[in-house]
């Protein structure tokens, strides 16, 4: 093992709390941009290592979290921080996320997994090199004491006060802050719900006109928006209920990405240990809200996917299977949004005060 290294990873043992183990990245090869910037091969990597935990501990540990969560990958699994240069403190809830880790180690995973998030223009730029191999350890001691301690904590069951963990109220002032921010869009948005209502009639006149003659169905959005690009240049009347409707779907495809990123994402970094059963649902809903409606609003989505129950009656039931899914988008991105929203309220209410 390379000495650095070997310190480093004494220096966390040594300041190693419950439940938690060290993800160690380091250098594993790299090209320097100028092959005579160092005296040696060693010199190089005592540096590249130094420069490679500056540079990830600027990291936003909850887009980390976030790149992580889109490769299906650390499931669970709490970041904590960046402890001693390049080393990853990370926590879990219970003993199958640790196994699952513990399982991407064994099978040389890590290295690649980590490589993909960091590894990128920027680091390479600010490490002064063209190539860049990193390499990502755990060591079975840890593994094995965290595994002791999930055992013995799931037999507790001690919930832990989320107020002696200053890092976690920071991401609940956090989300509360991106809550706020989201204040007007989401008025915006219940706004631009009501005026689709008030000028239905004259929306669905406008795309029934627009369409090709004997047409039964709208298959998606892609298709949609297509014919009507197409309509606006050679009968722009009345398109701007068209028009309308298309940034309105836009404005809630950028409230959910604001949500995932700002609101649901932060709090995959406080541990399930600190929140009620009730504040884990509410996690899992506010997910679920999410990828649901994106998925929706995929320009390639099936129409027939989108049923707002409510609305049906403002449509003929002749035109229904032509209309429906067009028009539920709207109440439907309205309903999400706005459940999202209510369940964070939920969700930080549930903290003692």
């Amino acid at each position: 093992m390379d000495p650095a290294i070997d310190a480093k990873a004494q220096d966390l043992e040594a300041c190693r709390r419950r439940r938690e183990i060290g993800v160690y990245v380091d250098v594993d090869d790299a090209v320097p941009e100028n092959a005579h910037a160092y005296g040696s091969e060693h010199l190089m990597r005592i540096e590249m290592i130094d420069k490679l935990g500056e540079e990830v501990s600027k990291r936003d540990l909850v887009k980390v979290k976030g790149e992580l969560e889109r490769r299906g990958q650390f499931r669970g699994v709490i970041l904590e921080e960046f402890r001693k240069g390049s080393t990853l403190a990370v926590t879990f809830d219970n003993l199958a996320d640790l196994i699952d880790v513990w399982k991407l180690h064994e099978g040389k995973q890590l290295s690649p997994l980590f490589q993909a998030i960091f590894a990128d223009k920027a680091m390479l730029k600010a490490l002064r090199v063209r190539k860049l191999t990193l390499r990502v350890r755990l060591w079975l001691d840890e593994f094995e004491e965290c595994r002791d301690e999930l055992k013995k904590m799931a037999k507790e069951g001690t919930r832990v006060d989320v107020h002696t963990r200053p890092r976690d109220m920071g991401l609940l002032q956090q989300v509360r802050e991106a809550q706020k921010q989201q204040g007007p869009k989401l008025q915006e948005l219940h706004d631009a719900e009501a005026e689709f209502d008030r000028h239905l009639s004259e929306f669905l006149l406008v795309v029934k006109r627009s369409l090709p003659q004997k047409i039964d169905r709208l298959p998606n959005l892609k298709e949609f928006s297509t014919t009507m690009t197409v309509a606006m240049g050679t009968s722009p009347a009345g398109m701007e209920h068209v028009r309308k409707y298309l940034s309105t779907l836009e404005l809630v495809r950028t409230m959910l990405a604001h949500a995932e990123a700002n609101i649901y994402l932060p709090l995959l970094l406080i541990p399930e240990r600190c929140e009620t059963e009730k504040q884990r649902e509410l996690k899992h809903q506010m997910k679920g809200a999410i990828v649901e409606m994106t998925r929706l609003l995929k320009p390639t989505t099936s129409l027939k996917e989108a049923n707002f129950k409510e609305w049906e009656g403002k449509v003929l039931p002749r035109e229904r299977t032509l209309f429906m899914g067009l028009i539920s988008l709207v109440p439907l991105g309205v309903e999400k949004v706005t459940d999202v929203d209510q369940f964070l309220d939920e969700y930080v209410t549930g903290f003692p005060s």
